[in-house]
């Protein structure tokens, strides 16, 4: 447990000092000069069957008062509920999606659909049916993106955490996926890319260049893969937390998140049961290993275990410390991080089982085949995250490294989830040990000490070492002269109840439990 723990502890140094400041939650969008002049910019909104909150959410992106040309497209994608009609009501252009081809996912296709509506505009906002924007929020973003002359830039909503297990459950979400995709290296020049599929400005021209949403026809996590398309076309990201970008859609129940990351986490896994037993393992590792050694440390002793375990902890619930902040929380939710972790372990599991159960990437009616992906005919470096980045992330655990760690920060991941694997059943045997063989072994001690075969150091005796047997008193044990008692010869009576200390020196007890007072003869 001791290297499992100091593994661990290496790992979480790693990711606060050199892992993109992954942990500063903060809402950070540069606020920008105005243009000289102020492009043209299309809102794309897909949608299935969402009438039931497009009255909280529309109406804040039809009423942004851009200073320059804009205006909203929703592409209704073959919803039953009246979306079209709502939506219509409110002032937005709205736009059928035609027939799905083979080998696209619905949400990309209706975004296809949407970029053709648009026309010709300068920038092109993609969000998503329950995302609300605060007043002037699409004119920041546009600054920012001339400003820094940036191709893609991208905010991550606030989610609901209107409820207890929202408050539990959704700021860690931000958090593995910050932890996941360091928003400081979106927006450098290395190969980490992301976005946030509720609100993604991007310049026509570079989604163009990109090869268009083709390139990610197939993606189940199709922002991620957008981001993706973008920064190896070589456009310049940016990624940022953001307060005037709101989600609207509750999860009230467990079941709602629970769902909501099941639908895809198999898909992140390229559906490989060996990367799957790789992330649990991982996992386990930064996540599980800390606590456990550091409080089981403590209970027997072992003093590199708990060390290291509570530093470990220490600095995981430190890193989540800002996250909880951005959302209002109290920090001592931090300590409950690796509870939070292993819920989002189970629900990966249980990605991979609803997939091979015929119910994978679940979603309004629509599902992935067991045994094919979702993302036939699409490119496979660019939708599923392949190559070494990719890599990296399912070999070291979901939320162990970033997609732009170096090769030597893969290497030494993968030597602690080894060491993790190697440890896993001494660990468990040590802990069953302490817990139960502990008890039993102290018994067997109290007993062999009251058939005199361990008299301890008992009575202190002036006797000289060479006091001969037959003086000693009767049913003693006497012992030679040890280190261990002063040097002096010991002796104890025949039925010790417990280990014989100072405040027991001068006493024995009678095999019948009552106290007396026993002494050597002197000589």
């Amino acid at each position: 447990m001791g290297i499992a723990a100091v593994a661990a502890l290496v790992a979480w140094v790693y990711l606060v000092v050199g892992h993109g400041r992954f942990w500063w939650a903060r809402a950070s969008l540069p606020e920008g000069r105005e243009p000289d002049e102020w492009p043209d910019v299309v809102a794309v909104v897909p949608a299935r069957d969402e009438a039931g909150i497009l009255p909280e959410t529309l109406p804040t992106l039809l009423g942004q008062e851009y200073p320059g040309r804009f205006r909203v497209v929703l592409v209704d994608d073959g919803s039953g509920d009246g979306t079209a009609q709502v939506a219509a009501g409110f002032g937005a252009d709205v736009v059928r999606a035609g027939a799905r081809p083979e080998g696209w996912a619905g949400k990309v296709w209706a975004m296809a659909e949407g970029v053709r509506a648009a026309g010709e505009p300068d920038f092109l906002l993609f969000t998503d049916a329950d995302i609300a924007y605060a007043p002037g929020t699409v004119g920041r973003l546009v600054r920012a993106a001339v400003e820094e002359r940036r191709d893609l830039v991208s905010q991550m909503a606030r989610l609901n955490t209107s409820t207890g297990w929202e408050r539990w459950l959704v700021p860690a979400f931000v958090y593995f996926f910050a932890q996941l995709y360091p928003f400081r290296r979106v927006a450098g020049s290395g190969r980490t890319a992301a976005a946030a599929g509720g609100c993604m400005l991007v310049r026509r021209e570079a989604l163009e260049r990109a090869g268009g949403l083709g390139g990610i026809r197939g993606a189940l996590i199709d922002d991620v893969a957008f981001g993706r398309m973008i920064k190896r076309a070589g456009g310049r990201c940016r990624l940022d937390l953001s307060r005037d970008v709101v989600s609207r859609r509750p999860y009230p129940r467990p079941a709602d998140l629970w769902d909501m990351v099941a639908r895809s986490a198999y898909d992140q896994l390229r559906y490989s049961p060996v990367l799957l037993a790789g992330t649990v393992l991982g996992l386990g590792l930064l996540y599980l290993v800390p606590p456990v050694a550091g409080v089981g440390g403590l209970i027997t002793g072992h003093r590199l275990a708990a060390s290291a375990g509570l530093a470990g902890w220490a600095l995981m619930a430190l890193t989540y410390v800002p996250m909880l902040r951005f959302y209002g929380l109290p920090v001592w939710r931090a300590l409950a991080l690796p509870l939070v972790a292993m819920a989002y372990t189970a629900m990966t599991v249980d990605s991979a089982r609803r997939y091979r159960a015929g119910r994978g990437g679940a979603w309004k009616g629509r599902t992935v085949e067991p045994g094919r992906r979702s993302r036939v005919g699409a490119p496979d470096r660019v939708a599923t995250g392949n190559g070494p980045a990719g890599d990296r992330l399912v070999l070291t655990g979901l939320l162990a490294l970033t997609a732009g760690a170096g090769a030597m920060d893969a290497l030494t991941f993968i030597a602690l989830g080894n060491v993790f694997t190697a440890n896993m059943t001494g660990n468990v045997v040590m802990f069953g040990i302490a817990a139960g063989g502990g008890w039993a072994r102290r018994r067997a001690v109290r007993r062999r000490r009251s058939a005199g075969s361990s008299p301890g150091c008992g009575r202190v005796s002036a006797w000289s070492a060479g006091a001969p047997r037959s003086s000693w008193p009767p049913n003693w044990c006497c012992s030679p002269p040890s280190a261990r008692c002063g040097g002096r010869r010991t002796c104890a009576g025949p039925a010790w109840s417990r280990s014989p200390g100072p405040r027991w020196a001068s006493r024995a007890r009678s095999p019948r439990g009552s106290a007396s007072r026993a002494s050597p003869p002197r000589t």
